[in-house]
């Protein structure tokens, strides 16, 4: 139960540092749009590389909660599309040079907020049950 507990409070730690990175996501693509800087100016490109290094440390994130028994740990989640938001981040952080920019954008707009208000959720729950 210690373990448990422990590792819980890890989680939680963890799940904060993911909300913390989403939100950063989502704050550099609200200066972002599609057809003029995402794609062509510099300082889109930098924000695409910026964004991409920020998802893979949630991967890093959610792979550490694995490690720490995530599968028992979101299964009391099971309300959660994990498996969409792994297939989704897995997509995003490895195979994201070989997607239609238009796409990653759209995913990155659309799913990381998503993303973040299971996170946000998930945090509140885990929060109320320690």
């Amino acid at each position: 139960m210690i373990k448990k507990d422990y590792n819980n409070k890890i989680i939680l730690e963890i799940l904060v540092n993911i909300e913390k990175l989403l939100e950063s996501i989502i704050e550099k693509f609200e200066e972002l749009n599609l057809n003029h800087n995402f794609l062509c100016e510099k300082n889109g490109l930098l924000k695409q590389d910026a964004v991409f290094d920020k998802l893979l440390e949630v991967e890093n994130s959610f792979k550490e909660i694995n490690r720490l028994g995530g599968s028992r740990f979101f299964s009391n989640y099971n309300h959660v599309p994990w498996n969409q938001v792994e297939i989704t981040k897995n997509v995003l952080s490895y195979h994201h040079y070989n997607l239609d920019p238009e796409i990653i954008f759209e995913v990155c707009k659309k799913n990381i907020t998503e993303l973040l208000n299971i996170i946000k959720n998930t945090i509140n729950n885990l929060s109320t049950r320690m």
